[in-house]
C-alpha cells in the first residue's frame, strides 16, 4: 500500500465497518432484530475488502504471505456465514452458527501456525512449551468450569458443541501465546493478543447471556458484538502487520 495515502484512503473501509457495527449495536439495543440482516451481514464484507485494499496480490507481495492472505479469506466466508445464520432464531440454525464458527476460528489456528512458521528466519514451527502448553489448559479448564455452572455435563447435542468449542478456542489461545516465543514475532503477536482478549470476552459473555440471561439484557448483546467485532478487526490488523513485515 502506498504511504502518500491519507488516513482516510487508508481506512475508510474500516471507517464503514464500524458504522455497520454501530447500527448493528442499535438495532440490537432496542430489539429490531430482523433489522439486523442489513447491518449484522455487512460487516464481514467491509472487514473482507479493506483487508483485500491493503493486500491486494502485486509483485511486491512475499510467497510466504499467500497461505495465511487465502486463508483468512476462507474465515471472512465462514465467519459471514455463521452470522448470518446466527440471525436466525431456530435451535438447527444456532447448532449451525455454533459449528460455523469453530470452524472460522480451527482456520484462525491453522493461519497463526502459518504465520509463525514464515516469520522465522529458518522457515519453521517451533512450539514454545513453556508458554503455551500453559495457555492451553488454563483457557480449557476456566471455560470448562464456565461451562459447567452455566449448563452442566450431559449429553445433549447442543452442549458437546458448546464443549467442542472451548477446545477450539483453547487452541487460539495456545498458538497465540506461542507467538509470545521472539524473533519478528515481538512486532506481530500485540494485535494477535488484543484478538485473543476480545474472543475469549466475546464468546463468556455471549454464553452467559444465551444459557443464563435467555437474551434478556439488550445491552449485553451490544456488549458481545463490540467485542467480537474488535476481536476480528485486531486479527486482521495482525495478518496485515505480518504481510507488511515480509515485504522489508
Amino acid at each position: 500500500m502506498s504511504n502518500d495515502k491519507t488516513v482516510l484512503e487508508k481506512y475508510y473501509l474500516l471507517f464503514i465497518y464500524f458504522i455497520f457495527l454501530t447500527l448493528d449495536c442499535y438495532f440490537l439495543y432496542n430489539g429490531k432484530f430482523s433489522s439486523r440482516f442489513y447491518s449484522k451481514a455487512v460487516l464481514m464484507p467491509c472487514l473482507m475488502l479493506w483487508f483485500m485494499s491493503n493486500t491486494a496480490f502485486n509483485v511486491r507481495s512475499s510467497p510466504n504471505t499467500y497461505t495465511a492472505r487465502l486463508l483468512l479469506y476462507a474465515a471472512f466466508l465462514f465467519t459471514w456465514a455463521g452470522d448470518v445464520f446466527g440471525l436466525l432464531s431456530n435451535t438447527f440454525f444456532w447448532t449451525a452458527w455454533l459449528y460455523i464458527y469453530s470452524s472460522a476460528y480451527i482456520i484462525y489456528c491453522i493461519i497463526l501456525v502459518s504465520i509463525q512458521i514464515n516469520t522465522t528466519k529458518e522457515e519453521s514451527f517451533f512450539f514454545y512449551v513453556k508458554k503455551a502448553v500453559p495457555a492451553f489448559f488454563v483457557t480449557l479448564l476456566l471455560s470448562m468450569l464456565f461451562l459447567y455452572k452455566l449448563v452442566g455435563i450431559n449429553s445433549e447435542f447442543n452442549t458437546m458443541a458448546l464443549y467442542a468449542h472451548t477446545l477450539v478456542l483453547s487452541s487460539v489461545a495456545m498458538l497465540t501465546v506461542n507467538m509470545w516465543g521472539g524473533g519478528d514475532l515481538k512486532r506481530i503477536h500485540p494485535l494477535f493478543t488484543l484478538s485473543l482478549v476480545f474472543l475469549l470476552a466475546a464468546n463468556m459473555i455471549y454464553a452467559a447471556d444465551e444459557i443464563h440471561f435467555h437474551r434478556r439484557l439488550p445491552i449485553i448483546d451490544v456488549i458481545v458484538a463490540i467485542t467480537n467485532g474488535f476481536c476480528q478487526v485486531f486479527f486482521v490488523l495482525g495478518v496485515i502487520k505480518f504481510i507488511r513485515v515480509k515485504r522489508e
